[in-house]
């Protein structure tokens, strides 16, 4: 047998140990503040629903995949994302993105659209895992949205039967614009 290291934790349960955590947290704080009373009870139930808050975002983040596997590596500092790539790459700030559009593949990307040009990153990027979170800071776009847009991605289940006659291959299909920035125009009065 091979000597490898095991996996942490964390990493068996997937993107939902972050709200389990949670939700345990909530739970016991939850338990606590029903066995006390006075100011032990108020302060194990704002616990408690921090708890329950923080699994609320946990688990909207982890509908998101978290990259890892694809081509090329990611790196998000201070707003500037840098993707290195096998065949292209570049950097570019979050700020100067006009357009972010996901083209569906395969292999899923995410586009960015910046006046300078334009940076495709695959979704399964090393690193990739960190995007929608910075992507949520543009305004007007939310992890919601990104989650939906992921999923519409999703492969038809296996063993779906074709039609007689039918491709074995869907169509590509066209990026989907996500977010474009609001004009930056003063409006004329």
């Amino acid at each position: 047998m091979a000597d490898r290291p095991r996996p942490p934790p964390a990493g068996r349960l997937g993107p939902w140990a972050e709200p389990g955590a949670a939700l345990l947290l909530a739970l016991l704080a939850g338990a606590g503040a029903l066995a006390t009373f006075g100011v032990t009870r108020w302060v194990l139930g704002a616990a408690a629903l921090l708890g329950l808050l923080l699994a609320l975002l946990a688990w909207r983040r982890g509908r998101l995949p978290r990259g890892g596997g694809g081509a090329g590596v990611v790196q998000l500092v201070e707003r500037r994302l840098a993707y290195w790539g096998p065949f292209e790459g570049g950097v570019l700030d979050l700020d100067d993105v006009e357009r972010l559009l996901l083209d569906p593949g395969p292999p899923a990307a995410w586009i960015l659209v910046a006046p300078g040009g334009r940076l495709v990153v695959p979704v399964d990027a090393e690193g990739a895992g960190a995007l929608p979170d910075a992507f949520a800071a543009l305004p007007g776009l939310s992890l919601d949205r990104l989650a939906r847009a992921l999923a519409d991605l999703s492969p038809p289940a296996a063993g779906t039967a074709l039609a007689a006659g039918a491709a074995a291959a869907p169509p590509r299909r066209l990026p989907l614009p996500l977010w474009e920035r609001p004009s930056r125009r003063l409006a004329s009065r």
